[in-house]
């Protein structure tokens, strides 16, 4: 036992070494802009509670009519957890509530995978599942939404396996326990809906088998739904309110899906499928179901990040499973040691070396990620310098709403994919200053396509207006923002 206990707090040092990793990495390097377009719906919102809003009102471009705006249709659990981040530094500092909450999760998942009986060091393909490290330093919800429900399979585990539930302290502490996970396991809510389906199949052997505690598991969980309806209602106007995402089920899907999230959940959590597949520990039922569970649903979910082209599709894709890594690293944990100590030597060897690289990546993911986003900054400060405040901005805001931080930008913008070549002089009526930026990305085919559509625009506003050109210039490979001021669209005739 003394070995083992040596061995495990060398493990937990080795973890604690990958996270300080990160953490020097984050600090060198840390986030220049919004690099997703999901970021900036997070970070509004979070900008609305931090000043105890909800919503904005915003002229509508077209009639000028003010309109009651949430930032959002996003759950609020990310935007609430930003907010005093966002209060104290500004939508700069969104980042860091990601930061830390990965920081918590990696640290729990440690204590519930040797509370499980496994070696704390799997905690690692946690940590190192590269969706994990590169959205650890953004403002999306995967990370806190991660941290959620670490923390609700924890208090789980406490609660219904250690110690073992009997007499009168044993039941009072699964009671205990119980709620406190049944509450943050419907907490999951205000983060990703989908995380419910990690805990629900927990939940339901627990009432199943009768155990101490399962009644407080499923209050805790009804109370926590009852909050997520509130929030809804408060927020939305709706209690039943669900963003729609505009991706269904469907069984075509998982043809397309399969390959890409093999790998990531096979190469990029090493062996972490199969590892989960053959844990034969406490819950096994439980875990095997939750795991095929939430592998097939998003198998079977329409969207995988096919627009989006290269390594940037191994992390859009794949980060549906970060809620799911830690509970692959606690099978893995109880299962990996076992096959390295059959396999020997090089077995060891193997494990040391992805140690080591989880080290090394937890700070080499802040100088790729810093520099990709200092492109990212550079094109939201040529938005920001070759446009005025108050000046509309006519966008693709598929690819540039990310470039308008507010508050910083101050510029009103409107989506050119929503409006007709010939909305653009109405804009412009009575003098007022419009601007036309596009950012065009040859990627993707999706993306190419996108650009041909722009520039389809682009010739037909020319038709109507004077474009006279402000900004032109290729921040990367594949990103070229080009923007223009728009004018004369009353006496246009034709291309100026």
């Amino acid at each position: 036992m003394a070995i083992v206990a040596r061995q495990f707090r060398a493990q937990n040092w080795i973890v604690v070494a990958a996270l300080a990793s990160y953490w020097l990495g984050f600090a060198l390097f840390p986030p220049a802009a919004l690099g997703i377009n999901d970021e900036v719906f997070y970070v509004h919102q979070a900008q609305a509670f931090a000043k105890a809003q909800v919503a904005e009102t915003l002229p509508d471009p077209l009639t000028g009519q003010l309109r009651r705006v949430v930032p959002s249709e996003y759950p609020v659990g990310t935007s609430l957890l930003q907010a005093p981040f966002v209060r104290l530094g500004g939508w700069r500092a969104a980042p860091v509530a990601s930061a830390l909450a990965l920081t918590v999760a990696v640290l729990l998942l440690a204590r519930w995978i040797a509370l499980g009986g496994g070696a704390p060091l799997a905690a690692l393909l946690f940590l190192g599942f590269p969706p994990t490290l590169v959205l650890g330093r953004t403002a999306m919800s995967d990370v806190p939404g991660a941290l959620v429900v670490v923390l609700a399979l924890w208090l789980f585990w406490l609660g219904q396996e250690s110690p073992p539930a009997n007499g009168a302290s044993g039941i009072e502490r699964a009671r205990s326990f119980g709620f406190a996970a049944g509450l943050c396991a419907g907490l999951t809510l205000l983060f990703r809906e989908t995380s419910a389906l990690l805990l629900a199949p927990l939940l339901a052997g627990a009432l199943l088998r009768r155990r101490p505690g399962a009644l407080a598991l499923l209050a805790g969980g009804l109370v926590a739904i009852g909050i997520r309806l509130l929030a809804a209602y408060v927020v939305y106007g709706d209690p039943l309110f669900v963003r729609d995402p505009g991706y269904r089920l469907s069984l075509a899907a998982i043809a397309s899906n399969a390959p890409l999230y093999l790998f990531a959940l096979m190469v990029l959590i090493p062996g972490g499928l199969f590892a989960a597949l053959a844990y034969r520990g406490p819950r096994r039922p439980e875990i095997i179901v939750t795991v095929v569970l939430y592998v097939a649903f998003f198998l079977a979910y329409a969207f995988s990040g096919m627009e989006s082209g290269g390594l940037k599709r191994l992390v859009v894709g794949p980060r549906f499973f970060i809620p799911l890594a830690p509970l692959i690293a606690f099978a893995a944990g109880r299962t990996l040691p076992a096959w390295v100590a059959r396999r020997g030597g090089w077995a060891r060897a193997g494990v040391g070396v992805y140690a080591a690289g989880v080290v090394v990546a937890a700070f080499a993911v802040h100088v790729v990620h810093g520099r990709w986003g200092q492109s990212q900054a550079g094109m939201a400060q040529a938005i920001h310098q070759a446009t005025q405040p108050g000046e509309m901005v006519v966008t693709n805001l598929l690819s540039t709403g990310k470039l308008f931080p507010e508050p910083e930008s101050e510029r009103p913008r409107t989506d050119l994919a929503d409006m007709r070549a010939e909305d653009v002089p109405v804009l412009a009526a009575g003098g007022r200053k419009v601007a036309l930026a596009v950012l065009d990305r040859s990627d993707t085919p999706y993306f190419l396509q996108r650009a041909a559509e722009n520039a389809r625009f682009v010739a037909h506003v020319a038709a109507l207006c004077r474009l006279t050109l402000r900004h032109d210039r290729a921040a990367t490979a594949t990103d070229r923002l080009r923007i223009w001021e728009v004018e004369d669209c009353e006496s246009a005739r034709g291309p100026k």
